[in-house]
Formats: C-alpha cells, structure tokens, sequence
C-alpha cells in the first residue's frame, strides 16, 4: 500500500506536469536540543553549513549529504533502542525513489519529500493514519503519489509544504531550507528514540 501511494497514484511526474513557482520564506520556531546525540549532530551541521551557501539552490547531492549525516548519527541510536526496522545505511538507497521526479535537476518540495519520507519510515517505523484520500494542500489532490508522504511528514513536524494550504511541490528549495528539514528530523528522532529506549527497557 505504501509502494501504491508513494509512487504509483495518478501516474505522473510532479516536475514536467506543474509550474515551479518561487519558494516563500516559511517561520519555523527553533528547536534547542537535549540529548548528546542531537547535540553532536547540530555542531555536525553548523560545520557543514560554513562550507556552503545557504542561498543557493539545493541539488541532490545537499539533501544526500545532510541525510546521510542524520543516518550517522541516527543509525547507532535506533539499534540501541532496539528498532527492528533500521534506515540504510547511505543516503542514496533513498533517491532511488525519485521515480516522479528528475534527479538531474534541483530539488524541489516534491522530490524532498519523497525522499525524507523514505528515510523517517526506515528510521521511526512510524504508524500514521490512512491519508491517501485527503486533500490538506489545494495542489495535491487525492489519491496523488505525494498525498502520503506530504501529510505524513507534517503530522510529524516536519514542514516541507510552503504554507498550510499549498504544498508547493515544484517550489526549488534552498541549502538553508535543507538544514532547517534537517533539525526538524532529528527533533522528532529525539523525542521518539527517547519514547521507544523507555520501551524497550521496559519490556526486558
């Protein structure tokens, strides 16, 4: 069923059927960090943002690099937490899903979030509600291949979409937005790797 809704709905490819408007700025509160995990991961990231210009526009090697340094950090936290389901071990499994999309080009909200997706239902195993019939952003109809995945990840906090009613899905992202995806995640991976280590400590 996922395979089905991430990929198959509507047969079309979200790059070449729409328009790629101009991203808008998107206000996102700050999270502060807690866990070392999290913590060695910002200071990772702060390193790797003095080396690139968080205005440009993202390709698939930012969002490869930035995944990849989440699974760094993120993979050792999941098998202490005992996850039996375990993100890959490198970034680029994740792009083979870009299926819709061209991976030549850059990325855009659509081709983020089928990646990101991928990687968080590898990584959290998380159980969402079937959202394959509606229509939150005007732009993504139901039924749509990223019906899923855009609604799963803003029920995680993660927000991708341009705004709460358009989605945006050939809106170019830039470096900067790709670091701010990049918090997002491992703010949620704090909180849920912290729910699942209470778990599985109980259950032994």
């Amino acid at each position: 069923m996922l395979a089905f809704f991430a990929f198959g709905s509507m047969g079309m490819r979200a790059d070449s059927e729409l328009p790629a408007p101009t991203s808008t700025p998107y206000q996102r509160h700050i999270t502060e960090f807690h866990k070392p995990f999290a913590l060695s991961f910002e200071a990772d990231l702060d390193e790797m943002r003095k080396n690139l210009d968080p205005h440009r526009q993202a390709g698939l090697a930012d969002l490869t690099s930035m995944v990849d340094l989440l699974i760094r950090h993120l993979r050792p936290i999941a098998i202490d937490a005992g996850a039996t389901r375990m993100p890959a071990e490198s970034a680029g499994i994740y792009a083979k899903a870009l299926h819709n999309f061209s991976k030549s080009k850059n990325m855009t909200r659509g081709s983020t979030t089928v990646i990101l997706f991928h990687f968080l239902s590898d990584l959290l195993d998380f159980q969402y509600r079937d959202f394959s019939q509606e229509s939150k952003y005007s732009d993504i109809p139901r039924f749509h291949f990223l019906t899923v995945p855009a609604n799963a990840l803003s029920s995680l906090g993660v927000n991708i979409a341009r705004n709460d009613e358009v989605f945006g899905i050939n809106d170019h992202l830039t470096v900067g937005q790709m670091f701010d995806y990049a918090r997002e995640i491992m703010a949620v991976a704090e909180t849920s790797f912290e729910e699942k280590k209470q778990a599985f400590a109980s259950s032994r």
